[in-house]
């Protein structure tokens, strides 16, 4: 900047850097505190296993080619149908 820059836009570039600089390190800050606040989520959570019947599901809809059959999305589609089939909750 001191070398190339243009001396008539140097402060004004400069002033941009400095807020660019500070603005990093509050992005970084922030998402620090985010992931401190899911991990201790996380450590004082039940650990949610997946049944073998729900990973079968989840294969079977694989082969079919019918969504969802992530890893992930497990849990959100077979969870709640396990959970009211072991409370005899009708749908």
């Amino acid at each position: 900047m001191t070398q190339y820059g243009d001396d008539a836009k140097k402060a004004e570039t400069l002033g941009q850097l400095d807020e660019t600089d500070h603005k990093i390190a509050m992005t970084g800050e922030v998402s620090k505190r985010s992931l401190e606040a899911i991990e201790k989520v996380m450590a004082t959570s039940p650990a949610i296993t997946t049944s073998d019947a729900a990973k079968i599901n989840a294969t079977e809809r694989a082969l079919a080619n019918v969504a969802p059959f992530h890893l992930a999305k497990i849990v959100k589609v077979e969870a709640p149908k396990e959970t009211k089939a072991a409370r005899d909750v009708p749908d």
